[in-house]
């Protein structure tokens, strides 16, 4: 099947054989490629991958998202790239954006069942629940990037890992409230002291981003509560160094670069799985006064996880309290 549909492609799209891949990082794991991972030949292109599976994985996209990346690595702009050769500490993902973490179409406000219609908008990616949907969203962009800008960082505060900001080193959150500047860039929220360093992040992204997810994993690798990958299962470091990417400000570590693909189509479903995973550990050891009303938990409190940390309610309206202001109460639950 696999050797129908790569023969299928290069005669609709016809042949033009390259002397090398026009690739240097994979399409599939966003490494750099690996000569014994194998070439292949699309639409006349020979594409190199990082890993075994992954040409497989890359033949599975449809026509458009392989095309797009055929064009993007023409024009010197595949992902991963830009990082590099801007001599920033690549953090693989920054080039590209992260995946799209809502669960709702932001132009409908439906739950996105089934396949989503996915967009690349100004390096980051948009679901949306139908294509009339996309057709609304680009006649008026900035009106529902707002609006998914909210949603996000709602749904991010609660997993932010600092209390200063990390370009001044200056408190953000003062009396237990955020007192500083959210940015949602490409999908990610980053946190500011002031709206100064706010523009200087703008200016040049890369550096500030690097600096963030070192903070994160230095943290969590810590308290990551799982041994085995989050998609294969397979142990980590069965197949070399663990990957790890960050999802929401939160670390995710795989046992290899094809794993990562599979988690940016549902990352929803698979943080919940993580989520799971810290509960279990932590669970023992978690808070057993509600940090919102005082009151005295038993084995029916309502659990969330916020970033790493097991936090535990008396009620829900307690935890939708939390998640609305999460600076207020976790200075009551002390430190770990």
């Amino acid at each position: 099947m696999r050797l129908f549909l790569q023969l299928a492609c290069i005669m609709a799209l016809g042949l033009s054989a390259c002397a090398e891949p026009i690739n240097r990082y994979c399409p599939v794991g966003k490494e750099p490629i690996v000569q014994s991972a194998g070439t292949i030949m699309y639409g006349g292109h020979e594409i190199g991958f990082c890993c075994p599976g992954c040409d497989d994985m890359f033949l599975a996209w449809d026509a458009k998202r392989r095309d797009e990346f055929v064009q993007l690595a023409l024009a010197g702009r595949e992902p991963g790239l830009q990082k590099v050769e801007q001599g920033a500490k690549p953090s693989g993902q920054a080039a590209n954006g992260w995946a799209y973490t809502l669960q709702s179409c932001p132009v409908s406000g439906h739950e996105i069942n089934g396949d989503p219609v996915v967009l690349m908008h100004e390096g980051r990616e948009i679901r949306f629940c139908c294509e009339d949907c996309v057709s609304e969203f680009q006649l008026s962009p900035g009106r529902y990037l707002a609006k998914i800008d909210e949603q996000m960082i709602a749904q991010q505060r609660l997993h932010y890992p600092l209390t200063t900001c990390v370009l001044s080193g200056e408190s953000m959150i003062e009396q237990g409230t955020f007192t500083g500047v959210d940015v949602i860039y490409r999908n990610r929220l980053v946190r500011f002291c002031c709206e100064r360093c706010a523009g200087k992040f703008a200016a040049d992204p890369n550096p500030v981003l690097a600096e963030l997810d070192a903070k994160i994993a230095e943290r969590q690798r810590k308290s990551y509560p799982l041994q085995t990958c989050l998609i294969s299962g397979n142990e980590l470091g069965s197949m070399g160094e663990p990957v790890e990417r960050f999802c929401m400000n939160r670390l995710v570590r795989f046992c290899c670069a094809s794993c990562i693909d599979t988690f940016e189509k549902n990352p929803v479903t698979s943080m919940a799985k993580l989520d799971r995973a810290y509960a279990e550990r932590q669970r023992a050891s978690a808070n057993k006064v509600c940090p919102v009303s005082g009151e005295q938990l038993d084995e029916d409190a309502i659990e969330l996880v916020a970033g790493d940390r097991l936090v535990r309610f008396c009620c829900e309206r307690c935890a939708g309290k939390f998640k609305a202001n999460p600076e207020k109460y976790l200075p009551a639950l002390g430190s770990e």
